[in-house]
């Protein structure tokens, strides 16, 4: 029995190494390797099989269980390549082989093979192609997309050479700023690479970077303090850039600070000459303005002065003085205003100035005032005079204006006469702050300063929209029109805001800082919580978002939010303090009374102590005599 159990031992064993040596031992699959990427769709796929009982033996390549190919005669031991027999469209496949010698068939490990022959997509989003721009390092923003991959690597060339490199989300707006670049045009393209190696590059998009300002400049005419006889003048400027956008001659001779004429397509260092017609006489200003496409602009440096005078000058009003005298002669003065600068003339009939042969000139050459004396020494009259005046250009009145007869007396009463004319009132204005913005972009910030004179002290806002020639005006005005309606509260200023160009739809974020002065609060009895910005808007005066900002000794600062311009006022938002009048107090009977008794008191304690320093005295002198008796 134990033989047998022997026997069978050594048999169950024999077959158990024979069945093992049978089977392949090891497999290495060495490409693809496991979860690649390929764009190659008909890949080959390299193996290395191990067997301990054959030399040669059949494998066969499975992609998703379906067999892509046999190799009958794979060596024992050796990289064996078998070659998809099809190809593979794009997506993810498992991959193996199975080896088969003569004793069995053995299955390697199952790999992943990711196919992916489609090519992302680049495009760049912003800025667009052939912009202008300020920026040296400006910032580009790209969309890669792509049918399988989730992140994509990207490569940035500028001018054909790698600017920044990274990897983007699929079909995700992603933005590079780019290493600073020189002035002028750079092309710019974007490489979107997938995990296949699949590469494409966007369209290329050009930029130009200009962040140097144009120069505006004058021609030769008209020349600086230019005096013309004409209301049609021509006039010479000109933008110095590589790349102008615009030319604009401002002026002032339209009643306003506005471009008069404006060149959409000037030629850089060139001389752009323009005809203006019917200006108005009188002295105006006027200076150059330009842009370029970057958004750099600049003014001519300073402004330059014209002159126009088409016409003989004008006697606006003849007054006299010193018509009456308390003693026995007076001297009576006559003053001629004129419309304009001028030299005047007076004799006793009619005349030209163009012929002043027998005429006295006046005092008060070149200025828009002269005047002449003539000395009296009883009751009588005086004149009629002439006078007639020639401007400085030239032109000359071609009669004259009486005085009429002027009475004069030397008596204590007091008369005056006089030719023509009268006093007219003058509105007083307040203070007042200009400012021109002849170009803002897109969400540009403006400000400009005011003063404590003025109330608003400085203003701020940003375009909505691109603005050209944008004007604001601030007045501080002593009253406010009869269509505004009152304000039912204590105000501190008026003030008026007028813009051009600037309107609301151009603007946002505008606000305004202001200042209340710290003795106007104490004398009105109002705290500095009190007081807010108010606008006149739909016939009503509304309270505008104020808060306080500092303040120093003198004034405290606030700043309100306002969507747009008008009239405005610095009030109070509540009613006073109530008010504490400091009087001065006499003194009452009992404090007067106790005064007289203190002093009394004091005289009563002065003569008592005299009483007793001369009793002292008495009583020295008597012992000292009593004692020269006795020796």
């Amino acid at each position: 029995m134990k033989f047998k159990g022997g026997i069978l031992f050594i048999l169950v064993l024999l077959i158990t190494i024979g069945v093992a040596w049978a089977t392949i031992q090891a497999f290495n699959l060495s490409y693809p390797t496991n979860n690649l990427w390929t764009n190659n769709n008909q890949s080959g796929f390299i193996f290395q099989p191990v067997s301990n009982i054959n030399t040669t033996f059949s494998c066969e390549l499975f992609i998703d269980d379906v067999g892509y190919g046999i190799n009958a005669t794979t060596s024992n031991n050796t990289q064996t390549t078998i070659t998809a027999n099809a190809s593979l469209s794009d997506g993810s496949y498992n991959w193996y082989v199975n080896c088969t010698d003569a004793n069995g068939t053995d299955k390697s490990t199952t790999y992943v093979l990711n196919v992916d022959t489609t090519n992302p997509s680049s495009t760049i989003n912003s800025p667009s192609d052939n912009s202008w721009g300020t920026d040296t390092t400006p910032q580009i923003t790209f969309t890669l997309t792509d049918t399988a991959d989730s992140i994509l690597n990207y490569t940035v060339y500028v001018d054909d050479s790698s600017d920044a490199t990274g990897t983007a989300n699929n079909n995700t707006a992603t933005s590079v700023n780019l290493s600073a670049l020189s002035q002028g045009s750079h092309t710019v393209k974007v490489e979107a690479k997938d995990e296949a190696l699949n590469k494409v590059n966007s369209s290329t998009l050009t930029i130009n970077v200009d962040s140097a300002s144009p120069t505006a400049d004058f021609g030769t005419n008209p020349v600086d303090n230019y005096n013309s006889t004409s209301s049609s003048v021509t006039f010479e400027i000109k933008c110095t850039d590589n790349n102008p956008d615009a030319l604009q001659l401002w002026g002032d001779w339209t009643g306003t600070w506005a471009a008069n004429q404006t060149n959409s397509s000037p030629t850089n260092n060139t001389v752009w000459s323009i005809a203006v017609s019917g200006i108005s006489d009188g002295t105006h200003t006027w200076g150059v303005y330009c842009n370029d496409s970057a958004g750099n602009d600049d003014w001519s440096d300073l402004n330059r002065t014209l002159t126009v005078d088409t016409g003989a000058p004008t006697i606006t009003a003849i007054s006299t003085s010193g018509t009456s005298s308390a003693t026995t002669s007076g001297t009576a003065t006559i003053t001629a205003t004129t419309n304009e600068a001028a030299t005047c003339w007076y004799q006793s009939s009619n005349f030209s100035a163009a012929d002043t042969t027998n005429a006295t000139q006046m005092s008060g050459n070149g200025t828009a005032s002269s005047s002449f004396t003539v000395d009296y020494s009883s009751d009588t009259t005086i004149g009629p005079y002439y006078i007639s005046c020639r401007d400085t250009l030239g032109h000359n009145m071609t009669s004259s204006n009486s005085t009429g007869s002027i009475s004069v007396s030397i008596s204590t009463s007091t008369s005056s006469s006089s030719g023509g004319g009268g006093s007219a009132r003058q509105n007083v204005q307040g203070q007042f702050a200009k400012k021109t913005w002849g170009y803002l972009a897109v969400g540009a910030q403006a400000e400009m300063d005011g003063d404590n004179e003025i109330g608003l002290t400085k203003l701020r806002f940003r375009a909505r929209n691109k603005v050209y020639n944008g004007v604001i005006n601030v007045y501080q005005i002593d009253s406010l029109p009869s269509t505004v309606n009152e304000f039912d509260k204590k105000s501190y200023k008026f003030i008026e805001i007028k813009e051009w160009n600037l309107e609301e739809e151009n603007i946002e974020e505008a606000k305004i800082e202001f200042s209340v002065a710290k003795t106007w609060l104490a004398e009105n009895q109002f705290t500095k919580e009190n007081m807010a910005l108010f606008r006149y808007v739909n016939s009503e005066w509304a309270q505008l978002t104020t808060a306080i900002t500092t303040e120093d000794t003198d004034y405290v600062y606030y700043t309100a939010e306002t969507p747009g311009f008008s009239y405005f006022l610095i009030g109070a938002t509540a009613e006073p303090l109530p008010g504490e009048t400091a009087t001065e107090t006499a003194p009452s009977e009992s404090t007067t009374s106790e005064g007289e008794a203190a002093l009394e008191e004091k005289s009563y304690a002065s003569i008592f102590l005299i009483i007793v320093i001369v009793a002292a005295l008495a009583a020295l002198i008597y012992f000292y005599l009593q004692k020269k008796k006795t020796r």
